[in-house]
């Protein structure tokens, strides 16, 4: 059924929690990040990975789009498109973190009907995060006027030849283990039945962990692993990621510029295909 454009501006009630060391660890193992920074429990309150916040993006996602009216095979065609999570502070266990998203902007598309959510996050009434999700419900038809999104920002170019690649394995428990630790459940992910049925020829790997590997890789070797030093992630999901398999993350030329080091990158699938293209990080001094 066509999906109204009245849902812009639906936001839905918070999505709240405590960072616990548990769940912080949790998810930098799902990802296979080693970074001590992330684990060291006898130095104080630990960093947390930016993607982390994933969990209580999705959990206030599910929220808002619940009174949207689509069938379940309508549900089950929506695919991330990309991302912008811009850091106002970093992440750090302990910190009661809440997080609405609201529906921004909804119009049709070539694949569909397209949709932007802003999901902001806070810690005590100060903001923490705000991410702007974009998606694409494919075959979906939009029923009333256009509601356009934001204007992109511009991010610094890759450029012609990568400065730095790094390969990553992708078992055939990736899927699985990211889903229970980073709490990112969605059947089609890891049933493969249900990714069948949803017209996939296998399982594939979750955008938010491709997008977590490459912020893991590009920090530890543009930052040292200094997790409180991320001001900015995007990038656009393209090709999807079968698992197992492996991608490449894939950085160009870094330039400094107003809000520190701006770090372009790409991630590949293990065919060439682009997962994630168009990527920036921001790191400040």
């Amino acid at each position: 059924m066509p999906i109204t454009s009245s849902c812009v501006n639906q936001i839905s009630a918070p999505a709240e929690e405590t960072i616990d060391p548990r769940w912080a660890m949790n998810f930098a193992a799902a990802i296979d990040d080693f970074n001590p920074r992330l684990y060291a429990t006898d130095q104080g309150a630990l960093q947390v990975h930016p993607l982390y916040l994933g969990y209580t993006e999705w959990e206030a996602t599910k929220q808002v789009m619940a009174p949207v009216p689509l069938t379940d095979a309508e549900r089950m065609r929506g695919v991330a498109a990309g991302i912008v999570q811009t850091m106002h502070q970093p992440l750090r266990t302990g910190m009661h973190i809440s997080t609405t998203a609201r529906i921004t902007a909804l119009y049709r598309h070539s694949a569909g009907a397209f949709m932007e959510k802003t999901i902001e996050t806070t810690s005590g009434g100060e903001p923490v995060c705000t991410t702007l999700f974009r998606s694409v419900m494919r075959g979906v038809e939009v029923d009333g006027p256009d509601v356009a999104g934001v204007a992109p920002l511009q991010r610094t170019p890759f450029g012609d030849a990568p400065t730095l690649r790094e390969r990553i394995v992708l078992h055939p428990n990736a899927c699985h283990v990211f889903s229970e630790c980073a709490r990112a459940y969605n059947a089609f992910h890891t049933d493969i039945s249900v990714a069948r049925k949803a017209g996939l020829s296998g399982l594939i790997l979750h955008g938010a962990a491709t997008m977590a590997h490459a912020v893991s890789v590009l920090t530890k070797h543009f930052a040292d692993g200094d997790m409180t030093r991320i001001r900015r992630i995007a990038g656009d999901y393209r090709a999807m990621v079968f698992v197992p398999g492996a991608i490449e993350v894939q950085a160009g030329a870094a330039v400094e510029g107003p809000l520190g080091l701006y770090v372009p990158f790409q991630v590949l699938t293990d065919d060439g295909k682009s997962a994630v293209a168009g990527g920036e990080l921001v790191l400040s001094a």
